[in-house]
């Protein structure tokens, strides 16, 4: 998995690019996931693999809070090609952190397939 990261204003976007190997641990869905390089400024992303769920956004992994996963499956997902068109049809996922009364926005991350 490559990270890159730009601005839109003050929104930060990370664009995650997974490649066919990726693919093939998460389409597994029996393996601890894909874990990115730690980014420059501290970051890395973690995707576990779900047979059924596809989180709606990504979240401060308790036992690292400089890390954020994310589940990724749907039941339909019959072959890896079904995992990369859902992949393709996610646009962008927030990256949220708890907050007093809701949780709060920290930017987005879009999902790629090499």
């Amino acid at each position: 998995m490559e990270v890159t990261k730009h601005s839109e204003g003050q929104t930060r976007i990370y664009e995650l690019t997974l490649d066919k190997k990726d693919i093939r641990i998460l389409d597994s869905g029996f393996s601890e996931g894909i874990v990115s390089p730690v980014f420059p400024t501290g970051e890395r992303f973690q995707i576990f693999p779900h047979p059924y769920y596809f989180s709606e956004s990504f979240h401060v992994l308790p036992t690292d809070h400089s890390t954020y996963y994310i589940y990724m499956g749907d039941i339909n997902v019959k072959k890896v090609g079904d995992l990369e068109k859902l992949i393709a049809e996610k646009g962008r996922i927030p990256i949220e952190i708890p907050g007093t009364i809701k949780p709060i926005n920290v930017g987005y991350v879009v999902l790629k397939v090499a």
